[in-house]
């Protein structure tokens, strides 16, 4: 199924640009162990955040334009996951982008989902400072709308209006597990974001905060979810990273404690254990390989 979705993606873009593009192959696989309070242990390619294994593909044009393809290796749980693919897309980079792509839900820390869409990037509308909208259509019962981001990793503001957003297993990670996200025909009409980042003593700290409003279902609730999260630098083969976070809707806590120690070049051990509302909520060891 990778080999067969890549290599028609290959044909389609040599043909629809008649160039033989610069082609760079890239694998990011893990594998990891994950262990809920009841004991049960499952064995996937993702983590605990729902971060897929992918096999990618860039190309480079000499007019300029880059694509990207990227195939998981495993489905995550949940129908707002329905098939394989990652992302698979064209871009004039900085200026457009056309394809299946992660929204701009901020810089994808919380808010991480894909849908098919097109965007458009400009830092000239407001004096500078970079604004990115899209409009997205991922088919009746998944994500459909407009999406907004505005401002820099340092510091941005994101929207979305339309449907089913937040419906995928990769988005709001931090707060639940991948297999709760809510699915097909689910999700929310409105969501409203702030995310901001900054480099302090040895590593980055992370302030992320969204509201999700209008849900789908009338039964479902509205939800604000607040994640704070530090990630170190790394000490010779030592990095770590620890996050905070706040859920409305039920009301819980969340804490993760993780690290990464590299075993060589190009793989590494990561473990991470995470506490809700003060117990045991999960935890994950895996190796992830890189090359």
């Amino acid at each position: 199924m990778v080999t067969r979705s890549l290599a028609g993606f290959v044909c389609l873009f040599t043909v629809a640009f008649a160039q033989v593009p610069d082609v760079r192959l890239k694998f990011d696989v893990g594998v990891y162990g994950l262990i809920e309070p009841d004991g049960h242990t499952t064995l996937h390619t993702y983590d605990l955040l729902g971060r897929p294994s992918t096999v990618s593909l860039t190309f480079f044009l000499e007019s300029g334009l880059r694509a990207f393809a990227a195939q998981r290796f495993e489905r995550l749980p949940g129908a707002g996951n329905a098939d394989l693919l990652d992302e698979m897309y064209v871009e004039d980079e900085g200026i457009w982008r056309v394809g299946k792509q992660y929204l701009p839900f901020g810089y994808g820390r919380l808010m991480a989902e894909t849908a098919i869409a097109g965007r458009g990037e400009s830092s000239i509308v407001i004096d500078g400072v970079p604004i990115v909208v899209g409009f997205c259509d991922n088919g009746r019962g998944y994500q459909q709308g407009w999406v907004v981001r505005i401002g820099t990793p340092g510091l941005n503001i994101f929207g979305a209006t339309g449907r089913s957003f937040g419906i995928s297993g990769t988005a709001l990670t931090p707060f639940r597990r991948p297999q709760d996200a809510p699915g097909v025909n689910r999700g929310y009409r409105t969501i409203v974001g702030l995310e901001s980042t900054r480099k302090i003593g040895v590593g980055v700290l992370t302030a992320t905060v969204v509201t999700l409003k209008q849900p789908m279902l009338g039964n479902d609730p509205d939800l604000v979810v607040t994640d704070v999260a530090f990630v170190t630098r790394k000490f010779g083969v030592l990095s770590g990273q620890a996050g905070i976070t706040y859920g409305s809707t039920p009301s819980a806590w969340l804490i993760r404690l993780g690290g990464s120690v590299g075993l060589d070049a190009r793989s590494s051990l990561e473990p991470m254990i995470r506490f809700k509302n003060g117990g045991f909520y999960d935890l994950g060891i895996g190796i992830r390989f890189r090359f």
